[in-house]
């Protein structure tokens, strides 16, 4: 009887060290959301839409993952001084990376201006840091561009948000 208890008495124990390894490697990023749109000083559900979906992405690819409340910004001296403290912020909290992304909105030419469509987002840019020492790591953006009608909806808004999220994660994979 005890030679059948230690076997899995054994495997318990490297499942066990398995996951404290994993957790003991995992990445803790943190991002927020800086929104750009001359139309409105309130959030936009699509901007929601791309932090639950960035968010989703990076914990799903097994990192640690917090966020600061998405900022309403009307110029790039102030999206500087919102991301900063929020860079300060991650590694007070010992996090890895920090990542800023600013969402720009053009509802101009919208049909609906309050709808989560990708034809009211122009462009997602980012910038990614090393939260514990503040250095840029990488930047980029991604533009909208022309629309297909079956992409133009939330889920459209969701393919966005994770492509701009694997183009940030295949630089930390590659680093």
């Amino acid at each position: 009887m005890k030679k059948l208890c230690r076997p899995k008495f054994i495997m318990a124990l490297l499942i066990m060290m398995g996951f404290v390894v994993n957790a003991a490697t995992a990445a803790a990023i943190s991002f927020q959301i800086i929104q750009h749109d001359s139309s409105q000083d309130k959030i936009r559900s699509a901007s929601v839409v791309v932090e639950n979906t960035f968010f989703d992405y990076f914990f799903d690819q097994g990192n640690i993952v917090t966020n600061f409340p998405t900022a309403v910004s009307f110029s790039t001296s102030e999206d500087q001084s919102i991301y900063y403290k929020s860079l300060d912020d991650s590694k007070e909290g010992l996090c890895h990376y920090f990542i800023a992304l600013i969402m720009e909105y053009d509802t101009s030419d919208s049909y609906n201006p309050e709808a989560v469509v990708l034809q009211n987002i122009k462009e997602i840019k980012w910038s990614l840091f090393d939260a514990k020492t503040g250095n840029k790591l990488s930047d980029g953006n991604k533009k909208v561009g022309k629309i297909k009608d079956s992409s133009n909806n939330r889920n459209g808004v969701a393919v966005l948000s994770r492509a701009v999220a694997t183009e940030i994660n295949k630089f930390l994979i590659e680093r």
